[in-house]
């Protein structure tokens, strides 16, 4: 937590070159030292610094001293965040940036913007929290730092240090920053929060078994701290884990029992999750009609919202495609072009009617369709898209005797499912 580490991130803020700075005040060298924290300025260079960087002069000499106000502020504002209460920590930050335009203490500061991305992260801003940490927090100080924190904020840096490893697919590391997180907290509902986000890590590494703990731990804190909408979220990846185990009741009753609750609690976001999820677990279940009711729902939900339903879309297409419901097929192909937001999106469907023309018996546009999507996704390493497609293109060629053609797309479903591997 050096003086170097504020000077830094002013002059990068006001894009200011370093030997612009330095210009009339110090030798561009003995500028680098200061920004490097090799040299500690004395008084009248911060002071100098202060007027070229256009901020009060106490911002920068006045660096090592709290505010016992501020302090006794700043830990009214993570006990109201620990315990969810957004409306209230959100009339503390008012209060804090309305009294304290400038906060002295680099100490004080980095804890501020800490909670303050914080605060953004836990209130479903996540975007805005994690540009908050990456840009206010990381410039200040070094993970180093951090045992120089009270306790409770040492928590909260290695929580927020562990959701940007996350959002950032290292998961391993943001497991390590969990546990560390978990070691040190003593807030409860923030004890459900770690349990959860590790259980997600474990969803997203594919080891079921040892989500579900996690996410059990999780649920059972939720429901003692009374935690509903939490609970809900709990129940929605509780329902997710078993249904990727291929424990379709229980993945259905978890779901159900996430949207009882979302559905209580006016939980509008979870509820078209939830609905789309009960949409794939009846598809699984072979239960079409249940399926579409739920996948339509789902949509509905989504455009009330302003949310995009392209997911519900592709799974009513694969209904569709399944039971050779041709005309409905190519209706809802059209609405769910309108709800593309990428090309890759666009292949997706692109796979879909090829399939439906293979089973109209227009094999060209079947291999034309299938040869462009397998391009695209090759080239982008969207290996998860082509993990039997390609295969399948290989059979049919090799069905018609095309055994070169044959062979080139079942060398590239070889080099697929081996990366597709390592990346899982």
């Amino acid at each position: 937590m050096h003086i170097s580490n504020r000077i830094k991130k002013l002059r990068q803020s006001s894009s200011i070159t370093r030997k612009e700075l330095a210009t009339g005040i110090v030798s561009y060298s003995h500028y680098c030292n200061i920004e490097s924290g090799n040299f500690l300025p004395n008084n009248d260079i911060l002071r100098a610094l202060a007027k070229k960087l256009k901020v009060a002069e106490e911002y920068l000499v006045r660096y090592k001293e709290d505010d016992e106000q501020l302090q006794d502020l700043l830990m009214q504002l993570l006990n109201k965040i620990n315990d969810l209460e957004f409306e209230e920590a959100d009339v503390l930050l008012l209060k804090i940036k309305e009294k304290y335009p400038l906060i002295n203490s680099i100490y004080q500061e980095i804890m501020f913007y800490l909670l303050e991305s914080y605060y953004c992260y836990r209130s479903r801003q996540i975007s805005e929290g994690l540009r908050k940490f990456k840009e206010d927090v990381f410039p200040l100080m070094e993970e180093n730092d951090v045992d120089k924190l009270p306790h409770d904020f040492e928590v909260i840096y290695y929580y927020m240090l562990a959701i940007v490893e996350f959002h950032k697919e290292n998961y391993y590391i943001s497991y390590e920053k969990f546990l560390r997180s978990l070691s040190l907290v003593n807030n409860n509902v923030l004890k459900g929060s770690i349990n959860y986000n590790i259980a997600l890590i474990f969803y997203k590494l594919h080891n079921i078994h040892k989500a579900i703990p996690y996410a059990v731990t999780a649920l059972n804190i939720y429901l003692h701290e009374h935690q509903w909408q939490k609970v809900s979220d709990v129940y929605n990846l509780l329902g997710g884990l078993y249904y990727e185990n291929k424990e379709l009741i229980k993945a259905e009753e978890n779901f159900l029992k996430a949207l009882d609750i979302a559905k209580m609690q006016e939980m509008n976001d979870i509820t078209e999750r939830i609905l789309n999820n009960l949409g794939m677990v009846y598809k699984a279940q072979g239960k079409i009609n249940q399926s579409l009711d739920y996948f339509f729902k789902s949509i509905a939900l989504k455009k009330e919202n302003n949310h995009n339903p392209y997911i519900a879309y592709h799974s009513i297409l694969e209904i569709y495609l399944e039971q050779d419901l041709f005309e409905d097929l190519m209706m809802t192909l059209e609405e769910a072009r309108e709800y593309c937001e990428s090309e890759r999106d666009l292949y997706r469907l692109k796979m879909i009617e090829a399939k439906m023309n293979f089973k109209m018996q227009n094999y060209q546009v079947y291999e034309d369709y299938l040869q462009e999507s397998i391009s695209y996704f090759y080239e982008q390493n969207l290996w998860k898209y082509m993990d039997k497609i390609v295969e399948e293109l290989g059979d049919y060629y090799h069905e018609l005797r095309k055994y070169k053609i044959a062979a080139k797309y079942y060398k590239i479903a070889l080099e697929v499912a081996k990366k597709w591997s390592l990346n899982n």
